[in-house]
């Protein structure tokens, strides 16, 4: 199965804090824990679904991924 996929990249001040708090929130308010990639990126994956974390010098990359467009959609509004 292909997933879909989109990807944005925020730019702000501090990368790596920012998605640090991110991952602070998934694990307290959704009780899921993000994995460290080789590269120090965090993500979480459940199924098709996917959501990874990478801090850059350009600012924070957040990428999804779904199955389908009305999926990624609906992952995306929740």
């Amino acid at each position: 199965m292909t997933n879909i996929t989109t990807e944005a990249t925020v730019p702000v001040a501090a990368p790596a804090a920012t998605m640090m708090r991110f991952v602070t929130h998934i694990a307290a308010e959704h009780g899921v824990e993000c994995e460290t990639a080789a590269d120090g990126s965090r993500f979480v994956s459940h199924g098709p679904f996917r959501v990874d974390f990478r801090p850059g010098t350009a600012g924070l990359t957040i990428r999804l991924a779904a199955p389908d467009d009305k999926l990624l959609i609906f992952f995306k509004d929740e």
